[in-house]
């Protein structure tokens, strides 16, 4: 990628003892590109000379900076970062990433599919989209998310946590 602040897609280390690292390195025409992920601590050179780097950092994210790029601007400048995945699975990993514009919010909702089985939709939206849905789905259980939730910080939609139950319909 040509800057870090436009990463768009995240990964889990697969191991405990492996750290996230960023590197820069330049191609044909002397254009700088960047490259992040997971690496373990003995590749870790923390060098930087020639027009490349390679810089390794433990904790989540932390790789959004670094090799000389600031990432992503503070959490006060700026709407928060959210998993966006509009159709995955119950036992599905979403891994896109949204920067989402000051005015948004990030949410989750889960949907029943069929019995026992669940998929999810995750991304931005405006604060109001979701006191309406939430107002609505009390109405009405048809198509309603058994599970929807609205939240302000960075990757807060990872998990559905606020859960909204149907009314009891008597007929």
């Amino acid at each position: 990628m040509t800057h870090l602040k436009y990463c768009d897609k995240v990964s889990k280390c697969q191991n405990e003892d492996e750290v996230c690292y960023v590197q820069r390195y330049t191609r044909s025409l002397d254009v700088g590109l960047f490259r992040s992920g997971c690496a373990h601590p003995q590749q870790c050179s923390n060098s930087d000379s020639n027009g490349g780097c390679f810089k390794c950092c433990d904790g989540n994210f932390c790789n959004s900076a670094g090799c000389g790029e600031d990432g992503f601007p503070a959490p006060g400048q700026r709407g928060p970062i959210c998993f966006d995945c509009p159709h995955e699975g119950e036992d599905e990993e979403c891994d896109i990433v949204q920067l989402c514009h000051s005015n948004q919010v990030c949410m989750i909702e889960k949907y029943e599919w069929g019995d026992n089985d669940f998929h999810y939709i995750r991304g931005c939206t405006e604060a109001q989209v979701c006191t309406k849905k939430r107002s609505a789905s009390e109405l009405s259980t048809r198509n309603a998310p058994v599970c929807s939730h609205c939240c302000h910080s960075d990757f807060c939609n990872i998990n559905c946590t606020s859960v909204h139950t149907a009314p009891a319909i008597v007929g």
